[in-house]
Formats: structure tokens, C-alpha cells, sequence
């Protein structure tokens, strides 16, 4: 069904593997992606401010139309009832 258990040694402790150094490129360029990240998030922040101030303007003309319209309505039947 498994795997065979396996039977512990007289030590306790594990026996590490030999690490071995792969060479890179070179240093990374740590602080580049810092930056470039605050970067991002400055955009980002920016935009959505940009898309709240749109969305609470849009709304706030539409209420004023609203307002508008319902104070239309109300001043054409003062004038139909003082013409009757």
C-alpha cells in the first residue's frame, strides 16, 4: 500500500547534503525592484484615486439632474394649477 518504513541509525541527527556554489550573473539589482515597485504602486494608487473622485462626481450631478428635474416638474404644475 506504501512505502516500507524506513529504520532510524544510532543518530539522532540527520546527515546534511553537500551544498555545492552555483555561479550567477551577478549581483541582483535589489533596489531597482524596490523602486520600481513603489512605482507601481504610486500608479495604481493614483488611478484609483482618480477613478473615486469620477465615480463620487458622477453621482453627485446625477443627484443634482435629479434634483433639477423633480423641481421642473413641481413648478410646471404650479403654473398648470394657477392657469386653471
Amino acid at each position: 500500500m506504501g512505502a516500507a518504513a524506513h529504520r532510524l541509525t544510532g543518530s539522532a541527527v540527520p546527515v546534511r547534503p553537500a551544498l555545492r556554489l552555483v555561479p550567477g550573473t551577478g549581483p541582483r539589482p535589489r533596489r531597482s525592484a524596490s523602486v520600481q515597485a513603489r512605482g507601481v504602486f504610486r500608479v495604481t494608487a493614483v488611478c484609483l484615486l482618480v477613478i473615486a473622485v469620477a465615480g463620487t462626481l458622477r453621482v453627485s450631478l446625477a443627484a443634482s439632474a435629479a434634483e433639477a428635474t423633480i423641481e421642473a416638474w413641481r413648478l410646471r404644475a404650479e403654473v398648470k394649477a394657477e392657469r386653471l
